[in-house]
């Protein structure tokens, strides 16, 4: 969703805006914004569009980002240099009209000053924890990568200087990542396949979730008062109503408090389902939303 339009793009760069009130009138179309679709990315300046695009004979490729903006015009582009930036891994967008991607070769954050074009670019970081980086994630002032070790490291978007690890020693080496939340007051929950992590504005750790049982986290989401986390517990075989053997899955539900540095919030909500395993979580007017690809399940918070 893009202000009032569903936002559809195509992997051959097409897209279409569609009025969310009647899914049928089209406001606005865009062909090719780029030839390869790899990453999309809605937000407070549009849609952000990362992928590849044709030059010259057609058969080179060069990386390219283009912004387009809720009334569909192409407000940016960006033609990366294909034998640095070989691999746009990550894209992002504030509403401070700034727009950061990570490539195979380290991460560039560009400021939209009205007219400036590539005259916009704040800064371009190559060092070696950067480049190959997974994921980033755009804070107020601060910037949190998912770095070539796997660690998240912050830096400071006003001169690109890390300042901080977010994990202590209390992190067990082998803890591995899966999963960001941020808080709308520049906190931040870093989800580990074992783990909780509150972070602070900065990125430095605030807390951890004190748990002392083996934990198999898969999926988060962010409510009013904390975070809520997916557990995978089991599978195990059953048999259906009708007679048909299943399998069975055993999850558990934890909320863990993000003020009071990933305190967990009373006790844990068991569930099991027949199916599939679940694969995305979302949080909506108070309902937890479970989806596999067979069903959704439906669970209020309260």
């Amino acid at each position: 969703m893009v202000e009032d339009l569903l936002v559809m793009v195509r992997r051959n760069g097409d897209i279409v805006a569609l009025d969310s009130d009647d899914g049928t009138t089209v406001p606005w179309t865009i062909e090719n914004v780029v030839d390869v679709v790899q990453h999309v990315e809605h937000g407070p300046l549009g849609v952000l569009v990362a992928g590849e695009s044709r030059r010259g004979d057609g058969d080179r490729t060069i990386p390219e980002i283009a912004l387009v903006a809720a009334d569909g015009q192409v407000v940016r582009r960006w033609a990366l240099d294909e034998a640095v930036d070989r691999e746009i891994r990550w894209i992002r967008q504030t509403p401070l009209g700034e727009v950061i991607w990570g490539t195979s070769d380290g991460v560039s954050w560009r400021g939209l000053m009205p007219g400036a074009g590539e005259a916009d670019d704040r800064w371009s970081l190559r060092p070696p924890r950067l480049r190959e980086s997974w994921q980033g994630w755009a804070r107020p002032g601060r910037l949190v990568v998912r770095e070539r070790s796997d660690r998240l490291g912050t830096w400071r978007t006003r001169d690109g200087r890390r300042v901080s690890d977010e994990i202590d020693d209390d992190l067990s080496d082998d803890a591995m990542f899966e999963q960001m939340l941020l808080a709308p007051d520049g906190k931040a929950a870093a989800i580990y396949g074992n783990r909780v992590v509150v972070l602070d504005e900065d990125g430095a750790t605030l807390g951890l979730d004190a748990v002392h049982e083996a934990r198999n986290y898969l999926l988060g989401g962010l409510a009013e008062d904390g975070a809520v986390v997916l557990s995978f517990e089991g599978a195990g075989p059953v048999t259906g109503d009708d007679g048909t053997p299943r399998t069975e899955f055993t999850y558990a539900i934890y909320r863990f408090g993000i003020d009071d540095g990933g305190r967990q919030v009373g006790p844990a909500l068991e569930l099991r389902t027949l199916g599939p395993r679940f694969d995305s979580m979302r949080i909506r007017e108070g309902w937890i939303l479970l989806s596999s690809p067979a069903s959704t399940v439906a669970i209020p918070l309260r």
